[in-house]
């Protein structure tokens, strides 16, 4: 198949992670992969890959933005001079951009749904979705269906997969070789991989450190990310006096090198579509902690593979933190049980051949409702 995936950007983040990851399972399978942006700090990696980027002056967070159906009509051409199958958005912009592409040119179009939207008028009036919909998860196909009234025969869940190659298991050496090459001492880490804004309820994680060091004093929150919430954490760990217990890091290029120096993985969300950082967590084999909302419990199931705490609720994430470094056998259970599961049922494998199973079965279904087409 000829695949045109459509990104805003290719920056760090949880949707260049996705496109990447496409990218690189539907090159493995033979077929052939544009990939449409405004660019990023990470498009060397998708010609690395296979991909082959097309520039789109489409760096804009207005449906209205004239950039967008600009670069639809130029699209449509090109659509057709490389005989496109099917066309993929993945995010709002993009998706109508997909839209017009197809009123354009009739091709089949797909959406990815990452998470949560707003229901704004626009969305109502033109919601976009194209001829099939990937729901990221079972709380997101719920609210596509229960607030944007998405059919549920549109609607297929398809879980974000991990390259578990790419992860090895930790263990206790590798973890004492990463600590040191970090500098994070001896004590326990625990880390948070997300970016740095509110959704992602950081705040409540450095508040629940307080009680962690009056039971773990050396123990060490590494929070990796960038955001517009940075200088708020950074001013809170000053007022609760947590400088010597709080590291922030910037965005890494991988996370497998920093998640094999932590102990334990928190992911203290107060929305989350899915959580790709927590994923690649388990793969790891880290124990997990994380808050009980969006898509975190197709894949957390509580002490099972991994700890579920309410959202913005800082007691209880220490009370969970305490619990799981008081007993390494109980986290290092939940660990294995993590990296088992995933290794079975939340593949890149599995993620990239659903994805075609879908596209097949809609340009299958258009081609049946329109024969002359």
């Amino acid at each position: 198949m000829n695949i045109l995936l459509l990104g805003t950007h290719l920056n760090p983040g949880g949707i260049t992670t996705y496109l990447r990851k496409l990218t690189r399972g539907y090159n493995r399978l033979g077929h052939k992969v544009y990939i449409v942006t405004s660019g990023g700090s990470l498009s060397k990696q998708f010609n690395e890959f296979g991909g082959e980027l097309v520039q789109g002056n489409i760096r804009t967070k207005s449906e209205l933005s004239w950039r967008i159906y600009f670069a639809a009509f130029k699209l449509a051409r090109f659509v057709k001079e490389k005989k496109i199958d099917v066309v993929h958005a993945n995010t709002r912009v993009t998706q109508v951009m997909g839209q017009v592409i197809k009123l354009l040119t009739g091709i089949t179009y797909i959406s990815t749904c990452h998470g949560f939207y707003k229901k704004r008028l626009a969305r109502r009036l033109f919601p976009c979705w194209g001829d099939g919909v990937i729901a990221i998860s079972q709380a997101v196909q719920d609210h596509l269906h229960n607030d944007f009234y998405v059919p549920l025969s549109k609607i297929r869940i398809i879980h974000t997969g991990i390259e578990v190659a790419r992860f090895p298991a930790v263990n206790d050496n590798l973890r004492l070789e990463q600590k040191k090459k970090y500098n994070f001492g001896k004590g326990p880490v625990i880390g948070v991989i997300a970016r740095l804004n509110e959704e992602k309820g950081h705040q409540f994680l450095v508040r629940a450190m307080s009680e962690v060091i009056k039971v773990f004093p050396k123990a060490k929150l590494v929070i990796v990310g960038d955001g517009r919430e940075k200088a708020r954490l950074k001013n809170l760990v000053q007022e609760l006096k947590l400088e010597s217990n709080v590291e922030f890091m910037s965005v890494v290029s991988s996370t497998v090198s920093i998640l094999l120096a932590f102990d334990i993985f928190v992911l203290p969300s107060l929305s989350e579509g899915f959580g790709i950082s927590l994923m690649e967590a388990q793969v790891t084999g880290l124990p997990v902690i994380a808050s009980c909302v969006g898509g975190i419990p197709d894949f957390v199931k509580q002490g099972e593979t991994g700890i579920l705490v309410p959202p913005g609720d800082s007691p209880s994430l220490a009370e969970a933190i305490i619990d799981l470094l008081k007993n390494p056998q109980k986290a290092a259970a939940l660990g294995v049980q993590a990296r088992h599961a995933i290794k079975n049922y939340f593949t890149l494998d599995k993620m990239v051949a659903d994805n075609i199973d879908f596209y097949q079965r809609i340009i299958h279904e258009k081609n049946r409702k329109n024969p002359g087409r």
